[in-house]
C-alpha cells in the first residue's frame, strides 16, 4: 500500500524532512517555559515570579537557538534577534532585581522589528522580500505594501505592550504576552491573504522552504 504524498507533506517539513511541528515548538518553547516558571514561582521572589522566569528564559532561549542551528543548518533571524534582546533585558532584570526591563522586552523587540522594516523601506530595501521572496513571489508593490503594514503592526504591538505592562498584573501580562500577541499576529497575517493573492506573480521556487522560510511570518515568539 502506497502512502499519499500530501500526507507526508503534512507530517514533515520540506526543510531536511523535519516534522512540521519542530520549528514552531523550538520558537514557542522559551515563551511557554517563561509562563510556566512565572506561575510556579510567583510567591518565591518579590517580582511575582519574574526573577526565576527570566533566568529560565535566558537558559532555554540559547538552547532553542542552538538546536535550531543544528537541525536547520542556519541561524533563524528573528529568534536570534529575540535571543540578543532576551540576554540584554534579562540580564538587567536579574542584576537590578527589577521587573521593568523584562516587561519592556516585547516593546524593544517589536520596535526593532518594525524599525528595521521601515528603515529598509525608506532606503529602498525590501527586507521581507529578501527573506520570504522565494516562498511568496509577489511584485514590488505588494512587498512594499506588506512591509509597510507589518512595520506599523509591530509598532502597534510595541505600544500595546507599554499599555498592558502598566495596567495589568504580572500574571495577566505574561498570559497576554505569551498567547494574546501570538493569536493577534496570526490573525493579522491571515488578514493579508487578499493582498498576497492580488500581487502574486508565480509559483514557489523549488527548495525555497529550506532556504527562506523564517519566523518573520509569525513575528517574535516571545
Amino acid at each position: 500500500m502506497t502512502q499519499n504524498p500530501s500526507n507526508n507533506n503534512a507530517e514533515t517539513s520540506e526543510s531536511g524532512g523535519l516534522p512540521s511541528w519542530v520549528r514552531p515548538a523550538l520558537e514557542f518553547s522559551p515563551a511557554l517555559v517563561f509562563l510556566v516558571v512565572q506561575r510556579s514561582t510567583r510567591h518565591l521572589d518579590d517580582l511575582g515570579g519574574l526573577y526565576w522566569a527570566t533566568i529560565s528564559l535566558m537558559i532555554v532561549t540559547p538552547i532553542s537557538l542552538i538546536v535550531s542551528r543544528v537541525v536547520e543548518k542556519r541561524w533563524p533571524i528573528v529568534p536570534l534577534v529575540t535571543g540578543l534582546v532576551v540576554g540584554a533585558m534579562g540580564g538587567l532584570t536579574i542584576y537590578l532585581n527589577s521587573e521593568l526591563f523584562i516587561k519592556m522586552k516585547p516593546t524593544i523587540l517589536y520596535g526593532i522589528m518594525g524599525g528595521t522594516l521601515l528603515f529598509g523601506l525608506l532606503m529602498g530595501r525590501l527586507f521581507l522580500r529578501s527573506v520570504l521572496g522565494k516562498n511568496m513571489p509577489m511584485d514590488e508593490e505588494g512587498w512594499t505594501i506588506l512591509t509597510r503594514r507589518i512595520s506599523l503592526y509591530f509598532f502597534a504591538l510595541a505600544g500595546l505592550n507599554e499599555i498592558i505592562r502598566r495596567v495589568l498584573s504580572t500574571d495577566h501580562w505574561t498570559l497576554v504576552k505569551t498567547f494574546g500577541f501570538g493569536v493577534a499576529t496570526a490573525a493579522f497575517f491571515i488578514s493579508q491573504v487578499k493582498l498576497i493573492e492580488k500581487h502574486w506573480t508565480g509559483e514557489v521556487e523549488p527548495g525555497a522552504s529550506k532556504e527562506n522560510t523564517d519566523t518573520t511570518q509569525n513575528g517574535p515568539s516571545d
